[in-house]
């Protein structure tokens, strides 16, 4: 192979890289290491690439035996670039192996021949390497600080690949401080840099993160389908360790909302694709979203098995980094206790994760609701109504929207136990429209579950029966046949007496109100309750809606009518004389949309 042709080859690998393709990249590189007299810097060059390529892969040993022993002991005897260059590999083989002490100290190292060498490309490399690194140990003033070096040197050398990479640290930074408008713009920025680069592999993470800022705000089919992009993606450079990631995340979307077969399909998957980079952490997270599923089709004795895996392989990685992670599978333990009974063990093990250090707010908060549940189910009322109480000063500072529609369900069950029929209910239904908002269809279920039985408990059997067989369509779909077991029993019970009181608990005006407050805890569900308080108060419909300048109205949400109707109501209501049928039609301010409005349509004239 002649000089020409080998930087030739040389140059055609680093194309394969930048675009992610890290096996056509050691095919050819693999090839050229074999050629012989080929000149010290060019066999140093392929050794970089070699690495990088086995990295792309998830393959640590090979990337190890790639880039053979650190400079200082192997006395090379390279350019401050390529020496630059070659610390900078061996910091993320020890941070993909977990010493992040030790990446750190080797990055250090390749910074300063970076400075050395006035290299604008290695400087960025191994600042947005620190970024990744400290924003693993918690750092995250020094992570901004790197990142915003990193992507400054990057941006004058031209390196749109990693120039996304270290904007995407930036966005995963900003999102986890809650910053989630700016992480989606900074995520724009990175999908682009990606775009230009051909860089399949980084838009697959790029998607991956769009989609979780879209899943936490409940915006489960646009989450979904960035999911499923992130998954294409990934496939176009396999093999490579972003595809285990987004399978695991894809996984984890159809488990919340409600696609289990496609959620086991996934997630088994994920499991095919890990790689020597993060084969411990995927394992767990897989395992843990495995259990979740079958805990919800009632299959005790596997979710008893995948948690044992999820903490075998939790365990393994913990060894040389933190314990965040394993709290779920913890969290999950409880719920797994009380499912099956175990209502000593299932408070026991909640005290334990209240009790504990360092415990995410999502699992602490799963477990004070197991907690609060078990509670109940043991006729603790007094106990259940304090734990509750102090939950919810717990749930104020760490608001979690799935968390309160559990909240609303078990408080709805305690008041029903003290008798507060009405305002039981209010909060049973609320619950139920909650988890129907946010897409999720087992704890929707578990909702109508809980209301069919309180109505059920107080004579209103053929309100009952509708919530009973709701519920029980919804575990049918999710393969949860236990439950619907369980409530095809109830329903049977339940016989044809008339609805009794059941217009006056809808109608009632306080306690829809308080639906109304207690609704802020979600723009889109505040809309939602306003829209149904609105019409159950009226016996019409009510539709909410904004209008721009120039522009056909936008429906907000409606109750008492189908979207067309919906539609058809707030065109009527902005006509300079509506129609005698729109009874009231007020300005609620404006946003970004335009100037909002609701509107009332009903056949008989409102009481004051």
């Amino acid at each position: 192979m002649a000089l020409s042709q080998a930087e030739t080859e040389l140059s055609l690998a680093h194309i394969a890289l930048t675009r992610g393709r890290g096996a056509e990249a050691a095919g050819r590189l693999r090839r050229l290491a074999r050629m012989p007299g080929l000149p010290a810097e060019l066999r140093t060059a392929t050794r970089i690439g070699l690495a990088r390529a086995w990295l792309l892969q998830g393959q640590i040993q090979e990337a190890r035996r790639a880039l053979g022993p650190t400079p200082d002991k192997a006395g090379e005897a390279a350019e401050p670039s390529q020496l630059s260059a070659l610390w900078c590999l061996h910091a993320q083989i020890a941070f993909r192996s977990g010493e992040r002490s030790r990446a750190i100290a080797l990055l250090g190292r390749a910074l300063k021949y970076a400075e050395t060498a006035h290299d604008s490309h290695a400087i960025g490399l191994a600042r947005s390497e620190l970024a990744q690194c400290y924003r693993h140990v918690g750092e995250l003033a020094i992570v901004r600080e790197h990142v915003s070096q990193a992507t400054a040197a990057l941006a004058a050398a031209g390196d749109h690949r990693h120039l996304a990479l270290a904007l995407t640290v930036t966005a995963v930074t900003a999102a986890q401080s809650g910053r989630l408008d700016e992480a989606c713009s900074t995520l724009v920025q990175a999908e682009g840099e990606a775009t230009l680069d051909e860089a399949d592999d980084v838009l697959g993470l790029v998607c991956n993160n769009q989609a979780n800022i879209a899943f936490i705000q409940h915006q489960h089919d646009k989450a979904r389908e960035l999911y499923e992009r992130s998954v294409a993606l990934a496939e176009r450079c396999f093999p490579t360790y972003v595809l285990s990631i987004s399978l695991a995340s894809l996984g984890q979307c159809y488990v919340q909302i409600g696609e289990l077969d496609r959620a086991e399909t996934a997630l088994k998957r994920a499991l095919d694709a890990r790689t020597q980079i993060q084969f411990h952490e995927i394992t767990g997270a897989v395992y843990d979203s495995l259990a979740q599923m079958h805990l919800v089709r009632g299959e005790y004795e596997t979710v008893e098995s995948c948690l044992e895996q999820a903490f075998a392989a939790y365990g393994e990685f913990g060894k040389r980094a933190a314990h965040w992670y394993a709290w779920s599978p913890r969290a999950l333990a409880v719920k797994l206790a009380l499912r099956r009974g175990n209502t000593d063990e299932a408070l026991r093990l909640s005290d334990e994760i209240a009790k504990a250090a360092g415990v995410p707010s999502t699992d602490r908060l799963d477990a004070e609701l197991v907690a609060c549940e078990t509670l109940l189910l043991c006729d603790r009322v007094q106990d259940a109504e304090a734990r509750l109480s102090r939950f919810k000063e717990q749930l104020d500072a760490n608001p979690s929207v799935p968390a309160y529609g559990a909240y609303l369900r078990l408080r709805g069950q305690l008041r029903a136990r003290l008798g507060r029929i009405v305002e039981a209910y209010h909060d049973l239904d609320q619950s139920i429209s909650l988890f129907d908002l946010i897409h999720h269809p087992y704890e929707a279920g578990l909702s109508e579950r809980a209301l069919g039985e309180v109505l059920l408990a107080a004579g209103e059997h053929s309100e009952a029966s509708r919530h009973l067989q709701a519920g029980g369509a919804i575990f049918a779909r999710l393969g949860a046949h236990t439950l619907v077991r369980e409530l095809e029993q109830a329903a049977a019970t339940t016989g044809a007496q008339a609805a009794g009181q059941m217009h006056v608990i809808r109608r009632d005006a306080a306690a829809l109100v308080r639906r109304v407050v207690d609704a802020a805890v979600l723009p889109q569900f505040l809309v939602r309750e306003t829209a149904h308080a609105l019409a159950e108060i009226s016996g019409g419909s009510a539709v909410l809606f904004a209008q721009a300048p120039g522009s056909d109205v936008r429906v907000l949400g409606h109750a008492g009518c189908d979207d067309m109707t919906a539609l058809g109501v707030a065109r009527a209501s902005m006509a300079s004389v509506p129609p005698p049928e729109i009874r009231v039609v007020e300005s609620l301010g404006r946003d970004h949309l335009g100037v909002r409005r609701m509107a009332i349509a009903s056949r008989e004239a409102l009481a004051p």
